[in-house]
């Protein structure tokens, strides 16, 4: 299975058109937050991805407030909101969590996940970074990444993990054991799923 992994586009159409070029061949395209800049053209954004020719999963960044997001995407066909929720494809469950990217740590993230039965075939989606890894760029010497999702990884392994948030970091790569990690930047990137197994 082949995804398109992309985020932080604030509002670049350029980029989002670089994006939907990529598409071909692909089973899933994953916007991992930050779509807009403030929720600026946050519909006209959201159709422009309704029309991409391959289905979109998104979650929202901290550019944007979840309640929009979720009411927009709830009238679009090819757009699904997925924050808080395991999207099932092709044998792949894709763990969605979206928003923040501050806090160094999520109780809530903690609770639900933990509420959750993840298979081993499973992919975390994130907007922020997990803490301590390549994609969270040490700012003035202190990371700024979240604990609570890096000890989710350590502890089930995901095949991949995807995040976004800090432009610093766009086309970083990591490990942690046996889990990928990359910020797949705001032009997209095309991952097969079948080659981490």
């Amino acid at each position: 299975m082949k995804i398109l992994a992309f985020g932080d586009i604030h509002g670049d159409f350029f980029a989002l058109e670089e994006v939907r070029s990529k598409c071909s061949g692909v089973d899933l395209a994953i916007c991992l937050g930050d779509l807009t800049y403030f929720e600026h053209d946050l519909e006209f954004l959201l159709q422009v991805l309704n029309d991409f020719p391959v289905p979109v999963l998104i979650l929202h960044g901290n550019h944007e407030c979840f309640e929009h997001i979720d009411f927009f995407c709830s009238e679009l066909k090819n757009v699904t909101y997925g924050h808080k929720s395991i999207f099932k494809k092709k044998g792949y469950e894709f763990i969605c969590y979206g928003g923040d990217g501050f806090s160094s740590s999520d109780e809530g993230f903690t609770r639900w996940i933990n509420k959750e039965n993840i298979s081993d075939k499973c992919v975390l989606l994130l907007h922020g970074p997990p803490y301590g890894t390549l994609l969270d760029l040490p700012v003035e010497g202190h990371h700024s990444g979240n604990k609570s999702t890096r000890k989710f990884i350590e502890k089930k392994q995901p095949l991949l993990v995807l995040a976004g948030h800090i432009h610093e970091c766009e086309g970083h790569q990591d490990v942690i054991g046996k889990s990928l990690l990359i910020n797949p930047g705001p032009f997209g990137l095309v991952i097969d799923l079948d080659k981490l197994n």
